[in-house]
């Protein structure tokens, strides 16, 4: 950080709002600012200040101190503020690259790759499709497990029909209630809701529902549509976004590796690149 603050504070026009100066080195209170919003989160305002400054100061006289002696002209030095600058240089090239848009892939490319490597997609952990209901009324949730119980005796679209009736009826965040019904989701999801719900989950088997559960002064009834195993194929939909993120990964990596080769191609047809061997 305090390498950092040490180059925010050396602009032209600095000095004229600053709260340190080390010779012609001025950390201002914009510099300053920003500094601590990086901090650690718990500091207090006069305690992430003086730490800040403290550092920037400490830096700054080493900085100078290091001037003063010559050390830029030591061969070893000299050497790695290069390599140091050419790797900053380097970073900053390829953050311009990628801050161009790549295409989004679209629903064909995520079905070819779906294809071609359905065998290596294989599931990592149980995926569940649920019917999820979670309201503030007993009474509500009593009449969701009985109706939930005989609608997934039912199937198709006359037990689809039914769940959304229930939903509509019971739950108190209705849309989310049917939206989460609508996907597989992985099992492991649920450790973010409660460790109990993953539990209540975890035991159910196929077209079965829970007891109503009091976690938390919510009322949660939970009815396991289907579970695929762990080790099954998934369908297309559950792992979709997935496939997209690797394809953008994909796309980025394709991206380098071209703009390299433009710069190789480039550098070869002017004479300034040579490789001895090729």
């Amino acid at each position: 950080m305090g390498a950092f603050l040490f180059l925010m504070g050396c602009g032209d026009n600095e000095e004229q709002d600053f709260v340190a100066r080390v010779g012609d080195r001025y950390l201002t209170q914009h510099a300053l600012q920003e500094a601590i919003s990086t901090l650690p989160r718990g500091l207090n305002g006069s305690e992430a200040k003086r730490q800040v400054i403290e550092s920037w100061v400490s830096n700054a006289l080493l900085a100078q101190e290091a001037q003063k002696r010559k050390l830029a002209d030591n061969p070893m030095v000299k050497s790695l503020i290069e390599e140091s600058t050419r790797s900053v240089l380097i970073g900053a090239l390829l953050d311009k690259v990628n801050e161009e848009s790549l295409p989004e892939p679209t629903p064909t490319e995520i079905a070819t790759y779906y294809q071609q490597n359905i065998n290596n997609l294989l599931l990592k952990e149980d995926y569940v499709r649920i019917w999820y209901i979670r309201t503030n009324d007993k009474n509500k949730a009593e009449s969701a497990k009985n109706e939930m119980t005989q609608a997934l005796k039912q199937s198709g679209s006359t037990a689809e029909t039914a769940w959304k009736r229930i939903a509509n009826s019971y739950a108190d965040d209705k849309e989310a209630a049917l939206t989460m019904s609508y996907h597989y989701l992985p099992e492991s999801r649920f450790e973010d809701t409660s460790e109990r719900v993953l539990a209540v989950l975890s035991g159910l088997k196929n077209n079965e529902v829970s007891e109503i559960e009091n976690i938390g002064g919510t009322w949660h009834v939970i009815g396991l549509v289907e579970r695929a195993k762990t080790g099954s194929k998934p369908k297309l939909a559950w792992i979709q976004n997935e496939i997209r993120q690797q394809l953008r990964i994909r796309a980025k990596k394709q991206r380098y590796a071209t703009f390299l080769q433009e710069l190789r191609s480039k550098a070869m047809s002017q004479k300034t690149l040579e490789i001895k061997g090729e």
